[in-house]
């Protein structure tokens, strides 16, 4: 039997004389009766197909397994109980049965109930049941204050009952309970009256006894409390975003925009739009301009879309808030960053390698990128990069050298970046990157660059505390960063900003129950509600019990039982319920304005489908768009679409470019009063006294400081004073020079070293793993020895007090800032002539023009023992009489007087 030939509906027809007004309604009478029609064959395909008895023949067939399941579920709790009493461990549950269980005997529960006078209860419309019970036992039969709105029962996912308040509201309301009373306490004090109005518009339409329980009538209904009746009490404004009108027109980027990321930019701009604007503070009772804190946007779930709405913001230049715990790795500085780390690790990454050239590290075009794939075809696109490198002049028919140039040096670079990974720590290495490639400065430079550079900033200190807990090198790093991605570890993004800051928030509608905001925006109503599967194998409902699929073995198949149908259904219509009252708490955060904002896939295929909706049909709807949409005539509704957007984007950019054009050319003609021209041009012309002071660091080395910065060679020789682990590399006279102080340092000054003795010293620290046998071999004794032959060597073999190695931190003065000098002084002691300092050095010094070389380095070399003479005085206490540098190139010392011209050698005083 066919649902059809149980119900018949009726066809509606019309005489001559009623035609007319039969067309006015025959489009909604007939959306009406397709529904009824949906209803009816849903329910007969759901409850009708099979007779009674096979459905109770299907049930019962189900019955041991249901038995099963309660014994298991049974002996788990007990296995459960039993390890936490071992452990002595109670949880929250716990807690309130353990108390349940006190409170039935008598004796305790008069106890306690003699205690209270008066028992109050908030939020009464979230209790549960055990809390009801717990209040039952200690309650009396008219000392209970109970308040509450069950409109805004929303945490039914934590066990709340809702039926518990709505069946006492009843009660009290039908005088069934003796000494009981009812208050509606339903006038408004926040909310402005256009706010109040469309709210009651909408939910005395879709809150009803059918759809949640709740009867929206006047006395549920709100009230307005507040007596503000000015021009400043704006009307609700529901605005669509269709995501497929105005493909056709809109900007390629725009084009390829997902519905929920031009919703995100809509809220933006309407945010922005919106600041600034006067709004009338009934708690201060005066007119002021709406400010960023003023402003929320409220969303079912921040998970994926909340993001949206802070990038849309960010670009917006407004700051936000959001207590997320998610979406760092999913920045784009972050992406980026790690591909850069990746592509150092094995350049043979493609899509890391295309997303670091086109980032700001490389700044390759779109066009450049195209060129090089189109010169190479073959293999992968590093083997382009690398053909394009090698021979992209000759391939491009000599059109391209700048091109070849250009992906030669990014192979040089990350050949090199690679080389360092292998030796920096981690963190130092990533805070060069930052550095070196300039990207750090690239992302402070965009919007929102303090929050960019901190999460950035987030990554060095993630390779510290890797590198802490005993991680190895780069590729272990981004292998433990990818197990937190594929992990999902929650990791949100470094918080710039707190609640308390003027910020425009981002929170869940459930957050911000309590709260209230002038301007609340409602996003999202247009994204699909995620129902309940009902193809779950368990049904399971406090009310209409336990219900199972039947399966049938031989038939590979299951059944859906009715009493499982039936569960299904009434945990939808509880789901949906929630989902009113949520929207409910949404509506009634707003103070002064209140704008619903909802993206759709296909507007004119929307808007063709949205008729009039039955109002206890709340299982239909599968978005709050679908709810409220049949409910909001005489609401302002505006549509937007990709053309638009395209526009505002093409003005926004067009203004940016023209702002952009005024600070470099001037702004001579701004248009402006002249008291207006005056302030632009004092503001951007104004220049800080000592503006060179900002280019000063706190802290400085001695080099730094006497030598000044080091040209590229030097920077280079430097930074190869690699660390002993990488003996297989061919060490630099950079190298020598380290090796000759570890030695000295080593070395006692006791006796008058000869040359065999200072070999056999050596190759003593080789065994002591002082040195490497290729550090050794740097090593010529003969310069050492040559040392303590001179005047300089045999006082310091005499003298009485030696120190070698000493560091130190000296403040300083520059440009009339403090600062910190840090270095090491190689040696000092001190004699009857007083205290003598003496800095070794390794440079060349070629024999054809020693006196040349030899002033150069005095030259060089003076401002730096100059500092090291005046923190060896603030060290000791004592005046440093003499400065020296050794040679060891060229075998001799060489004094250092404070006045250039009275530098000499100095080999034979003793």
């Amino acid at each position: 039997m066919e649902a059809g030939d149980i119900v018949k509906f009726a066809v509606f027809t019309a005489g001559k004389a009623d035609k007319e007004a039969y067309a006015e309604v025959k489009e909604e009478i007939t959306a009406l009766r397709d529904r009824g029609k949906e209803l009816w064959n849903q329910a007969w395909k759901t409850y009708g197909e099979d007779d009674i008895h096979q459905q109770v023949e299907a049930m019962n067939d189900t019955a041991w397994a249901a038995e099963e399941l309660y014994r298991l579920t049974e002996r788990f709790d007990q296995i459960y109980k039993e390890k936490k009493r071992e452990k002595g461990l109670l949880d929250f549950s716990d807690i309130e049965h353990e108390a349940l269980k006190i409170l039935r005997q008598p004796e305790a529960s008069e106890e306690y109930r003699s205690q209270f006078r008066c028992i109050f209860i908030d939020e009464y419309q979230d209790s549960n049941v055990i809390q009801e019970e717990l209040i039952g036992c200690i309650a009396r039969d008219n000392n209970v204050f109970m308040v509450g709105d069950v409109k805004q029962s929303i945490y039914k996912f934590r066990l709340a009952e809702p039926e518990i308040f709505l069946n006492k509201y009843e009660a009290f309301r039908n005088n069934a309970v003796p000494d009981s009373k009812k208050i509606d306490l339903n006038l408004n004090f926040r909310c402005k009256g256009q706010i109040i109005q469309s709210t009651n518009q909408i939910f005395q339409s879709i809150m009803t006894k059918g759809s949640t329980g709740i009867t929206y009538d006047d006395d549920a209904a709100l009230h307005k409390g507040l007596d503000y009746e000015g021009e400043l009490d704006y009307p609700t404004l529901l605005h669509i975003v269709d995501g497929k009108a105005g493909m056709d027109e809109a900007d390629p980027q725009i084009a390829e925009l997902k519905t929920a990321e031009l919703e995100a930019i809509q809220a933006a701009r309407l945010v922005k739009e919106s600041l600034g604007k006067p709004i009338f503070d009934c708690k201060k009772n005066e007119i002021r301009p709406l400010r960023k804190r003023d402003v929320v946007i409220l969303l079912r779930g921040v998970k994926s879309y909340g993001d949206l709405y802070a990038q849309a913001l960010m670009e917006q230049g407004i700051e936000s808030f959001m207590d997320n715990s998610d979406g760092y790795f999913d920045t784009l500085e972050i992406q980026t960053f790690l591909n850069l780390l990746r592509i150092v690790d094995n350049k043979r990454q493609d899509v890391a390698l295309l997303s670091v050239l086109r980032s700001p590290v490389f700044r390759f075009t779109i066009s450049e990128l195209a060129e090089i794939r189109a010169v190479h075809k073959a293999g992968s696109y590093c083997d382009a990069l690398e053909a394009m490198a090698k021979g992209g002049e000759a391939a491009a028919g000599g059109n391209q050298p700048a091109l070849a140039d250009k992906c030669a040096a990014v192979l040089e670079k990350l050949a090199l970046w690679r080389e360092k990974a292998s030796f920096m720590v981690l963190a130092d290495f990533l805070q060069m990157l930052l550095t070196e490639t300039g990207y750090g400065d690239s992302i402070s430079a965009m919007v929102g660059g303090s929050q960019r550079l901190a999460n950035v900033n987030a990554m060095v200190d993630k390779a510290i505390q890797y590198e802490a807990s005993s991680g190895k090198g780069l590729f272990g790093f981004i292998r433990y960063i990818e197990a937190l991605q594929k992990g999902k570890v929650k990791t949100g993004q470094v918080k710039m900003i707190g609640e308390n800051d003027d910020v425009v928030r981002i929170m869940t509608i459930h957050k911000s129950k309590g709260l209230e905001f002038p301007f609340v925006l409602i996003g999202g109503l247009g994204r699909n509600f995620n129902k309940r599967k009902e193809t779950a194998k368990v049904a399971c409902h406090k009310d209409l019990g336990l219900g199972l699929r039947r399966v049938i073995p031989e038939h590979h198949a299951y059944q859906k039982t009715m009493i499982k149908a039936l569960i299904d259904q009434k945990l939808v219509q509880d789901d949906m319920a929630e989902e009113i009252r949520i929207l409910y708490v949404g509506f009634t955060r707003a103070q002064d304005r209140l704008i619903l904002l909802a993206g759709v896939k296909d507007g004119d295929k929307f808007r063709e489908q949205k008729t009039l909706r039955l109002p206890e049909d709340g299982q239909g709807a599968s978005c709050y768009l679908d709810m409220i949409f049949p409910w909001t005539e005489g609401m302002e509704i505006t549509y937007s679409d990709r053309s638009l957007m395209t526009a505002l984007q093409r003005e926004e950019d067009w203004n940016k470019a023209q702002a952009l054009a005024r600070m470099v050319t001037g702004w001579e003609e701004t248009g402006c009063e002249p008291e207006l021209e005056e302030e632009i041009h004092r503001r951007l012309d104004f220049r800080y006294e000592d503006s060179g002071r900002n280019e000063l660091k706190t802290k400085y080395t001695v080099s730094e400081l006497a030598l000044g910065q080091a040209k590229e060679e030097d920077w280079r020789e430097a930074f190869d004073q690699r660390p002993t682990f990488l003996q297989a590399k061919e060490l630099t006279g950079a190298d020598r020079g380290t090796i000759y102080h570890r030695v000295m340092e080593v070395l006692p000054f006791d006796r008058q070293w000869k040359t065999a003795e200072i070999r056999t010293f050596v190759e003593d620290m080789v065994k002591r793993e002082l040195l490497t046998e290729e550090e050794a071999k740097l090593i010529l004794p003969g310069r050492i020895s040559a040392f303590f032959k001179t005047a300089l060597g045999k006082r310091l073999i005499r003298a009485e007090h030696v120190r070698k190695e000493t560091s130190f931190n000296l403040k300083m003065e520059r440009q009339g800032l403090p600062i910190t000098v840090q270095g090491t002084i190689d040696c000092y002691f001190s004699d009857k002539d007083g205290v003598v300092l003496v800095d070794y050095k390794s440079n060349f010094v070629d024999n054809r023009k020693e006196e040349e070389d030899v002033q150069r380095l005095v030259r060089r070399y003076r401002p730096q023992l100059l500092i090291y003479k005046e923190a060896l005085e603030k060290i000791s206490g004592q005046k440093v009489n003499e400065m020296y540098l050794y040679l060891f190139s060229a075998g001799k010392a060489v004094e250092i007087f404070e006045q250039e011209e009275r530098s000499q050698h100095d080999d034979t005083k003793e």
